[in-house]
């Protein structure tokens, strides 16, 4: 929910729930007055030169319960990956506003094809005949896509066809540049733990913390280890997404660009030069 003019002081901080105490001003009203108890609202923290933006709701009319932290400024490092809560003092304020977290990404221009002719193309197979993608070792891969809806995320499942025994994956979320490639990491599925391709079947991962995802265009990334693993891809699903025909005149589906595998770069990869693939993984979102 969204109120205007709402921000208050609070008598009692810390990292947990906060006790909120009253309008910072005549000119300001309180949280319960602008949305009442147990409605869920972006919050703005500031104590000091020190931020926190996350989702809330009012559990008691004076009492402030962070449901989710999304994005903090402490001692002047931004962390968006995987934010802790301040450690409020009492003369931090808490306000209600619009985050650009649920602000829509907009889309710069054409997907990134690394060679070829530019054109509407699937995000099926190539030859819409197979149902997978093998991975190869130290090659991060990128597969654009369109994401609808705006809300928390807090897995991703991949589908394994044929399983290695020493076989791991890290998986991550990037946005799009301008340029049309993929840019910075947004978060890391597998910060946590890898995904094992060592069996068949579904693998999931799930970040540190959940994360709140606008709609707009993204790319998905993943990297393993070792390589011929493969990764279910999808089938008939005409996605009208700009990447293009290759220098052979198949599709593009996916691109890769060869690394090290470890965590995943969080650094724009927009310079980088990508090597375009015909076929793609799927990655379900939850």
């Amino acid at each position: 929910m969204l109120a205007n003019f709402a921000k208050e002081t609070i008598s009692a901080g810390g990292t947990g729930n906060l006790t909120l105490s009253g309008a910072v001003d005549a000119a300001h009203i309180s949280l319960n007055t602008a949305i009442g108890q147990n409605n869920s609202f972006w919050y703005l923290a500031e104590d000091g030169n020190n931020r926190e933006i996350g989702v809330g709701h009012l559990s008691a009319a004076t009492t402030l319960v962070r449901d989710q932290t999304h994005e903090t400024l402490n001692g002047g490092t931004l962390d968006r990956m995987s934010p802790a809560a301040l450690d409020l003092s009492t003369s931090a304020t808490i306000s209600i506003v619009a985050a650009a977290q649920t602000m829509i990404t907009p889309h710069p221009g054409n997907f990134y094809p690394a060679s070829g002719v530019q054109g509407m193309c699937s995000m099926g197979q190539g030859a819409e005949a197979g149902s997978s993608h093998n991975l190869f070792n130290n090659d991060l891969i990128f597969v654009p896509f369109w994401w609808a809806c705006s809300k928390m995320v807090s897995e991703v499942t991949v589908k394994c066809l044929l399983s290695v025994a020493t076989c791991v994956a890290r998986i991550g979320i990037y946005t799009i540049a301008l340029n049309g490639k993929p840019g910075y990491l947004l978060k890391e599925f597998t910060d946590v733990a890898e995904i094992s391709l060592d069996s068949t079947g579904l693998k999931t991962a799930a970040p540190a913390a959940p994360f709140w995802l606008p709609g707009g265009f993204y790319y998905m990334a993943v990297i393993a280890n070792t390589g011929s693993a493969d990764l279910a891809g999808p089938q008939y699903a005409p996605a009208g997404l700009f990447m293009g025909l290759d220098s052979s005149g198949d599709r593009i589906l996916s691109v890769y660009y060869d690394t090290t595998y470890g965590a995943l770069p969080s650094g724009d990869m927009s310079g980088n030069t990508f090597i375009e693939h015909n076929s793609s993984p799927s990655f379900w979102l939850n």
